[in-house]
């Protein structure tokens, strides 16, 4: 994982990355380590998978680059 989350971190746009691997424009490997990781984050931090989206992908992104 961590390979990919170097990946996503060196982008320009990571929000947007992110937002677009969740939703499979990344292929199907990064699709599936988003979704887990944004489920994981919803979890954790008792956020709405629809409503709070934005605070979710923020915190995903913190959350790589603690890795």
């Amino acid at each position: 994982m961590t390979r990919l989350y170097d990946y996503i971190l060196a982008q320009d746009d990571q929000f947007g990355f992110v937002y677009d691997g969740i939703s499979g424009r990344h292929g199907e490997e990064t699709q599936h380590a988003l979704t887990e990781l944004y489920s994981d984050v919803v979890i954790d931090y008792g956020l709405h998978p629809d409503d709070d989206f934005e605070q979710i992908i923020e915190r995903m992104l913190d959350l790589m680059e603690g890795v």
